[in-house]
């Protein structure tokens, strides 16, 4: 028994390449998820429920200011360079790397300038506090598109632990070092605004070592082989990639930026540690989909859906499994952990924690119909969920958050998760015929 599994990690084909990814990448997950929860557990203690809602709020704002400079690249970065590897296209893969690079970079600092003098122009509508929390914000934004293409080429390369382990680690672990050392040594108090200073010198860090790392991992036939480029192909896909990564960002962030629209810093605050809470549900679903996505991309344009369909039916029961024993625990435990880990004052997340939860159980328990449309070329059907997706969630927290607070954002949140992954789910079968939800039993083949 012992050797048959030393077997299965060693061996060279695809079911042990998949096993050490996929535990490797885990590992990496849970490790930037514990580094995360301790970094929101610090700071939901030591700002207070107000300011904590004021920097949870800039960040939401921040994420969705980025979307247009990543202009969906990163996924197009997997997908292409995955493609270029098998087909040994390494002027092309430099090409599109230098293409995506020069369009991120551009765009980021365009956007930063700008929302740069719109918040001088309108200083006067915030507190300090604010102010200096959205300043230091925006420095996130190139910071976030650029990394997000370096780790896109490193996942595309199939260098998934490289290409997760400054953003999901290193960056988290670098800013629990900072809140720590000005709690102890320092003489003056945690702000909203020092903190999100804290997170974006450690992103700038993190995004040094990252490049370091691509350095070392990209092909050697790069150095040699002269651009080639593809725009007007790329052109065509990235720009329904970009919308797919722009209304899924939208999506996640809608909540969050309605109710503090809505409601008060504070409740934001609070709401924020229930959608920390419930990212713990989404642990394999994060792991998996890293692993997947190259996979996806070989198996699509070699026409190999038996293979295809193992791995996302494989994927998504480790990932159902996950996020539905830790939404077994919100529900069972939650108040306590709560009261726990962070304190009294934050009670009131229990009800949207166990929602949130719930949603990523439905949402791991059909599959990755997202990113399987997404490498195998049929981003446009994604797009055209997402954008209903996030018409949904627009309203339903219109609707809900008003009345219902925590609760009608959580429950919004969730009937719009239900919708979307249905859809997908529904795509995914008419388009490449295959059952991508951990229920799907159709398959008698092995990966092998």
């Amino acid at each position: 028994m012992l050797n048959k599994i030393q077997k299965q990690f060693r061996g060279d084909g695809l079911k042990s390449s998949l096993i050490r990814g996929g535990l490797a990448s885990i590992a990496i997950k849970v490790s930037g998820l514990s580094f995360s929860l301790l970094t929101a557990i610090i700071l939901a203690r030591t700002l207070g429920p107000e300011q904590y809602g004021v920097y949870s709020y800039v960040l939401a704002i921040v994420s969705v200011l980025a979307i247009p400079a990543m202009f969906g690249l990163p996924s197009l970065i997997v997908r292409e360079t995955a493609k270029a590897e098998v087909k040994q296209e390494w002027g092309l893969m430099r090409g599109l790397w230098s293409w995506a690079n020069r369009i991120t970079a551009s765009l980021s600092l365009l956007i930063a300038l700008t929302a740069a003098v719109v918040l001088w122009l309108n200083r006067d509508s915030f507190s300090q506090i604010q102010f200096l929390t959205f300043a230091w914000g925006i420095a996130f934004i190139p910071l976030s598109a650029l990394a997000a293409l370096r780790g896109a080429s490193l996942r595309g390369l199939r260098n998934v632990i490289q290409g997760q382990l400054p953003e999901q680690v290193l960056k988290p672990l670098l800013f629990i070092v900072a809140l720590v050392a000005v709690n102890v040594l320092g003489n003056s108090k945690i702000t909203a605004e020092k903190a999100m200073m804290f997170n974006a010198i450690s992103a700038g860090v993190a995004f040094i070592f990252g490049a370091w790392l691509l350095s070392r991992k990209k092909p050697k036939q790069l150095k040699i082989s002269a651009k080639e480029y593809s725009k007007r192909d790329w052109m065509s896909s990235v720009i329904p990639l970009a919308m797919v990564a722009g209304l899924d960002i939208l999506v996640t962030q809608t909540d969050v930026i309605m109710l503090g629209l809505f409601r008060t810093a504070e409740e934001v605050g609070v709401y924020r540690v229930a959608a920390q809470g419930a990212m713990l549900a989404a642990i394999g679903i994060s792991a998996t989909n890293m692993v997947m996505a190259p996979y996806i991309s070989k198996f699509a344009y070699s026409n190999d859906m038996v293979n295809l369909e193992r791995l996302a039916q494989q994927s998504a029961r480790v990932s159902f499994l996950v996020a539905f024993s830790a939404t077994l625990v919100f529900a069972t435990f939650g108040k306590e952990l709560i009261t726990l880990v962070f304190g009294q004052s934050y009670i009131n997340a229990y009800y949207p924690l166990v929602l949130l939860a719930l949603g990523q159980s439905i949402h791991a328990g059909l599959g990755a119909g997202g990113s399987i449309l997404n490498m195998s070329g049929y981003e446009k059907g994604t797009l055209i969920t997402l954008g209903l997706a996030a018409l949904c969630n627009v309203i339903l927290n219109w609707l809900f958050i008003p009345f219902w607070g925590m609760f009608g954002a959580a429950s919004a949140t969730l009937s719009s998760i239900i919708f979307r992954k249905m859809v997908l789910w529904i795509l995914v079968y008419k388009y490449l015929k295959i059952d991508s939800s951990a229920l799907g039993l159709s398959l008698s083949k092995n990966i092998t």
